[in-house]
């Protein structure tokens, strides 16, 4: 009776498998809202609904007064729209005697910081405030932030952010229920609000000479950002929670926010949303999908995970994530539903439940997927998905992993010699051990050369940045321009810019293996096992990190490169070559420009930006991982089958 094979010798049988879990993974995702759970509050001391919340009609005509006047001030003030910093300055002064006119212990102030536009530095103002609770200590607060828009039109009544938040401070100086310090920051950049956090935190780190007079309250507890159209009425509270690098607050924030509506009379199944509006992605609700697809939690999911993977914040929220501070942004989307005064109701009542707190949100989940505000999975549930998505890809690796350490232990002419060998109880001498270990050993670091080329993609975009700041992206776009006026010429020049740039980087490291290997031939599976080192620790490890984005990854890579190997097929050849195709990096930017509506020039800068601002992982992932595992992949399928003998001999 023969004896079994080893595992890692049974591919085809691993690889249908491998396809099979792919498959059930992809069906996994599909199946998020039927499986989804209530959301309920974990920490007992918020008590969402619990008080009576007594902002009236008064208060929202305060708010709709502050959004008029301020409206009517923007017209006066119409000729400096051309320089932006006195523009801003302006307005600040404004709210400042806005807010002094509240008669209540706010001590306003006017706060500076620079912003960089195209390689220059501008001054930007925004208003900065604390108003002292009677019964507090001074060591927490909650932090309450808006941005002042330039409004073209003005609705009858209409609130904006800055009124709403107005109108709050002024119902909360008679309020003896505040235990916790009201931290006020009103701003016209989302920049703002990230250089004011940096200067609260790290005061000795951003010397000024208002230092002595710049107030500060305790540790930041919670904080909202209110983002508002001059509108009377509405139609839906959106939510917007997604922060640098897809980061999210603690669960119990937005659902303390669903309760407090639910309580004042919002229908929260139909009337609360995590879609922005006008809707981000419409390609999400085309007839081309399957209605399946289209369902109202299946839109909020997709949406959901596609903000969290592109890691950017979703709003001025995101900033206070890098302090650890759970913050989120509330919105509205227009409409006649609703009037304006529940917004202010649904704010307070959130701020009650809030001041409530004895020690920061910890109770509930800080990693989870939404279908809906009222609907979520844990991440003990949505990780089993991902795991069966990434499967192909880890069983390949591990399978090269045992064949490696194969051939670090025995020098066989072919694995079926090595059992006979075994069952006849002879050994294999030195010499042949050494003549299949050094060939194996060296393969797996030509693979790993790739890595090299990686982070040289990565360093040289990030130090030509720096050197040339706003001139780099001018000199793209000279570079580039000639080619705007036909059609795809933006795309068909960057293609061929790949193209031409990864044969010679294949071609150099093509001669850093000869001169590595010299006269022995490179082991297909090692060397397979040396590029795919990479992406099997990015996308696990990252996973922890940015569940939706790994996905994603997982999605593109795992059933492409877990099956290419050397072939003497040619029509296998050509349909390996043809996958890589479709899933080159060339083709896959130019499909998410597509969707996205820009070129790619204007996407590939978007992604630098965003990796320095937000630290998002696709561009560490596109140049350290993809980019070169895909070039080490058109060099795998060039590459002739192992043959298990490397010595003329042998052969």
């Amino acid at each position: 009776m023969s004896a079994p094979l080893p595992l890692y010798q049974r591919r085809k049988q691993l690889r249908v498998l491998s396809v099979v879990l792919f498959l059930v993974g992809l069906f996994s995702l599909t199946q998020f809202p039927q499986h989804a759970h209530r959301t309920y509050v974990s920490e007992n001391a918020l008590m969402p609904g619990s008080a009576r919340v007594d902002y009236s009609s008064k208060d929202l005509e305060a708010a709709a007064r502050t959004t008029h006047d301020f409206i009517q001030f923007q017209k006066t003030i119409k000729h400096l729209s051309g320089d932006l910093p006195s523009w801003s300055r302006s307005c600040a002064e404004w709210i400042v005697s806005r807010l002094q006119d509240l008669n209540c212990d706010l001590d306003p102030r006017i706060f500076s910081y620079n912003v960089s536009l195209a390689g220059r530095q501008e001054t930007r103002y925004q208003v900065y405030a604390v108003l002292k609770a009677p019964k507090a200590d001074g060591t927490e607060s909650i932090a309450l932030t808006t941005r002042w828009h330039w409004h073209h039109k003005e609705a009858a009544n209409g609130v904006s952010g800055l009124g709403l938040l107005v109108s709050i401070l002024g119902h909360l100086r008679t309020s003896r229920w505040m235990a916790k310090d009201i931290i006020v920051l009103i701003s016209d950049t989302d920049q703002g609000v990230r250089s004011w956090l940096d200067k609260y935190h790290a005061p000795h780190t951003y010397a000024s000479s208002d230092d002595d007079v710049f107030p500060r309250a305790g540790s930041i507890q919670a904080a909202i950002n209110f983002d508002l159209p001059a509108t009377s009425t509405f139609d839906q509270i959106t939510l917007s929670l997604e922060g640098y690098n897809g980061q999210l607050p603690n669960l119990d924030l937005t659902n303390t926010i669903v309760r407090v509506a639910r309580v004042e009379g919002l229908n929260t199944d139909h009337k609360m949303s995590l879609i922005a509006h006008p809707a981000p992605y419409p390609f999400l609700s085309s007839p081309y999908l399957p209605d399946e697809l289209t369902t109202p939690m299946m839109t909020t999911l997709f949406t959901f995970m596609i903000n969290q993977a592109k890691g950017v914040p979703t709003g001025p929220h995101g900033a206070f994530n890098t302090y650890h501070i759970d913050a989120v942004t509330v919105g509205v989307s227009p409409g006649t539903s609703y009037n304006s005064v529940m917004i202010g109701r649904v704010a307070v009542g959130t701020l009650r439940s809030l001041n409530n707190l004895l020690e920061r949100l910890h109770q509930s989940f800080y990693f989870y997927v939404l279908c809906s505000p009222t609907h979520y999975l844990s991440i003990g549930e949505y990780m089993i998905p991902f795991g069966l998505l990434v499967a192909p890809l880890l069983v390949e690796f591990l399978c090269l992993v045992f064949v490696f350490a194969d051939t670090q232990v025995t020098r066989p002419r072919d694995i079926a010699e090595a059992h006979m060998l075994k069952r006849e109880g002879k050994t294999v001498t030195q010499g042949e051990h050494s003549m299949r270990q050094l060939p194996a050993l060296l393969s797996v670091v030509c693979g790993l050369l790739f890595l090299a080329l990686g982070l040289a993609l990565y360093v040289l975009p990030l130090f030509a940045r720096r050197l040339l700041s706003g001139v780099g992206v001018l000199v793209m776009e000279a570079t580039l321009f000639p080619v705007g006026y036909i059609p795809f010429g933006y795309e068909i020049e960057f293609f061929l810019i790949y193209v031409i740039l990864g044969a010679i980087a294949v071609r150099l490291l093509g001669s850093a293996t000869r001169a590595l290997l010299g006269d022995l031939p490179i082991d297909p599976s090692s060397f397979k096992l040396g590029i795919m080192i990479p992406v099997a620790v990015f996308i696990p490890c990252m996973s922890l990190l940015n569940f939706s984005f790994c996905t994603m990854a997982a999605a593109i890579v795992a059933p492409v490169y877990s099956f290419l190997g050397p072939s003497y097929n040619h029509k296998q050849r050509l349909m390996q070559a043809l996958a890589l195709l479709i899933v080159s990096p060339p083709a896959l930017l130019m499909a998410i420009s597509y969707f996205g509506n820009t070129n790619v020039p204007a996407l590939m800068d978007a992604i630098l930006d965003q990796h320095l601002l937000y630290r998002s992982l696709a561009y560490p992932f596109l140049t350290l991982v993809y980019i070169p595992l895909h070039l080490a992949a058109c060099r795998l399928i060039s590459l002739s089958p192992y043959e298990h003998s490397p010595t003329k001999k042998d052969k």
